[in-house]
C-alpha cells in the first residue's frame, strides 16, 4: 500500500483533518508536523535518527534479563512488518502484550518505505530493513505463499543475525503473536533445565526438525551465529535467481531453517543437535512455551500421521498454560486473527482500535480530507493504529 498524496507527506495532511477531534491526538500531531529529516533534538527523532544504525537502536531498546544460569543477558524482541492493512494493528497488539508482560520494547524491522512512514509518525523503534527486501521486486501484498511473502519471511533471520553479531540475543516473532506471560520466563529453560541456545516453536510439538519460525529465540553464541550464517549464505545465493523470477513459496525462511537442521542430523547425532536447538513445546514435559492456531485442527496439516490427532488433543488440553499464542492458520475474513487471539486472552487493543482499524492508505486519506467534518472519528481510529496509542478516549490513556 502506498501512503503518498501528491508530494505532501500524509502525516502532515492528517494534522489538518484531526486537530479538532481529540486534544491528546492534536498535541501528538503537532509534534509530528514539526518533524524534519535533520531534526536534531526535536521530537520525535529519538528513534527515527537510529533507523539506519542498528547498534544505536538496539542500545536504546534492549532489555537485560536473567538467563538460565542466573547471569545477565542482553535481549531484543523483534518483528518484521510491512504496512499492509491489518498488519500494523497486529504489531500494536504485540507491542501492548510485551508492555503488559515484562515491559519489553519491540524493535520493528520495517521492510518497505511505507512502513518507515508509519514508524516516523509513531516514533516507533524501527530498523530500515528495506535492503533485505528490495521494493523494486515487489509484485503486490505479502499474502501467505506469494513471492512477496517469501521475501518478507527472510527479513526475520537476517535481522536476527545482524543483532546476534552485535552481541544481542533475539526473540524474533511474527506480528500475529500475543503474549499472556513474560516470555523470558520460558525461553531459556527446558524441562526444568537450561535449554540450548537456539529455540523455536514446533509445527508439530516434540518434533525438533519441524520448526515454526513464527517464534524464534536465538542467543548470541558462536554456534547460533554460525547457524544463521548458513541461512544468510543460502539467501544470498538466491538473490540473482529471485531478481529474474519470483521466488516460489517453498523458499520461505522456515523451510530452509528446517533443511539446515536436517543437514546437521546427517553429520551429527540427535543428542548433539539438541545441544544447539530444541523446540519450546513438548507434550512429554507438559507442553510449555507457546500455542499455535494450526494446532486447533488436524485438517491444518498435510498428510498427518495416524498419531497426529491424539498428539494435538494432548496439546489442546494444555493450551491454557501457554505463555503466548501465535495465530497461525487463522486466515479468511478480516479480523479472524484478532478474534482468535482475543479468545485466548492475548488481544490487548481497545475496541476503537480493533474495529475497521487499518493503517491509512492514500485513497482512505483522500476521502477523509474531502469530508473532514464527518470523518473525525475514523481519522482518530486510523491515527490511533498508526501510533499504537489510544486516542479514542479523553483524556488520552493507554499509550503503548
Amino acid at each position: 500500500l502506498k501512503f503518498h498524496l501528491g508530494v505532501m507527506p500524509w502525516w502532515l495532511l492528517l494534522v489538518g483533518v484531526v486537530c479538532a477531534a481529540n486534544h491528546g491526538l492534536k498535541q501528538a500531531l503537532k509534534r509530528v508536523a514539526a518533524r524534519k529529516e535533520d531534526c536534531a533534538t526535536r521530537w520525535p527523532c529519538a528513534n527515527w535518527q537510529h533507523r539506519n544504525d542498528l547498534l544505536s537502536l538496539l542500545h536504546h531498546h534492549h532489555a537485560v534479563v536473567k538467563n538460565g544460569h542466573g547471569s545477565d543477558e542482553r535481549v531484543v524482541v523483534g518483528v518484521a512488518a510491512n504496512a499492509a492493512a491489518g498488519i500494523w494493528r497486529l504489531v500494536c497488539n504485540l507491542k501492548a502484550s510485551l508492555k503488559s508482560h515484562g515491559g519489553y520494547d519491540l524493535v520493528i524491522a520495517a521492510v518497505e518505505e511505507a512502513a518507515l512512514d508509519v514508524c516516523r509518525v509513531g516514533d516507533h523503534p524501527c530498523f530500515n530493513a528495506t535492503a533485505f527486501f528490495d521494493p523494486a521486486n515487489r509484485t503486490g501484498l505479502a499474502v501467505f505463499g506469494t513471492s512477496d511473502w517469501v521475501r518478507v519471511t527472510w527479513v526475520k533471520p537476517l535481522f536476527t543475525l545482524a543483532a546476534l553479531r552485535l552481541g544481542y540475543s533475539v526473540l524474533m516473532v511474527d506480528a500475529d503473536v500475543g503474549f499472556v506471560q513474560d516470555p523470558f520466563r520460558y525461553v531459556f529453560r527446558f524441562d526444568g533445565k537450561v535449554g540450548p541456545p537456539l529455540r523455536t516453536s514446533c509445527d508439530v510439538p516434540g518434533n525438533g526438525v519441524a520448526s515454526n519460525t513464527g517464534i524464534v529465540f536465538a542467543r548470541a553464541t558462536q554456534s547460533v551465529v554460525a547457524f544463521f550464517g548458513h541461512l544468510e549464505q543460502w539467501w544470498a545465493q538466491q538473490q540473482e535467481l529471485w531478481n529474474s523470477q519470483a521466488p516460489p513459496g517453498e523458499h520461505n525462511d522456515q523451510v530452509v531453517f528446517q533443511a539446515v537442521l536436517r543437514d546437521l542430523l546427517e553429520t551429527h547425532t540427535e543428542a548433539e543437535v539438541e545441544k544447539l536447538h530444541k523446540c519450546f513445546e513438548d507434550v512429554r514435559v507438559g507442553l510449555g512455551g507457546f500455542y499455535h492456531g494450526c494446532w486447533d485442527s488436524v485438517n491444518n496439516f498435510q498428510n498427518p500421521s495416524s498419531s497426529m490427532g491424539s498428539m494435538l488433543s494432548a496439546v489442546q488440553e494444555r493450551r491454557k498454560v501457554a505463555a503466548g499464542y501465535h495465530a497461525s492458520c487463522q486466515v479468511g475474513s478480516a479480523g479472524v486473527k484478532q478474534d482468535w487471539l482475543r479468545k485466548h486472552g492475548a488481544w490487548y487493543l481497545p475496541k476503537c482500535m480493533s474495529k475497521n482499524a487499518t493503517v491509512p492508505d492514500s485513497q482512505t486519506l483522500a476521502s477523509l480530507l474531502h469530508d473532514a467534518n464527518s470523518s473525525n472519528k475514523s481519522t482518530v481510529i486510523l491515527a490511533s493504529v498508526a501510533m499504537c496509542t489510544d486516542f479514542c478516549t479523553r483524556p488520552k490513556k493507554n499509550e503503548l
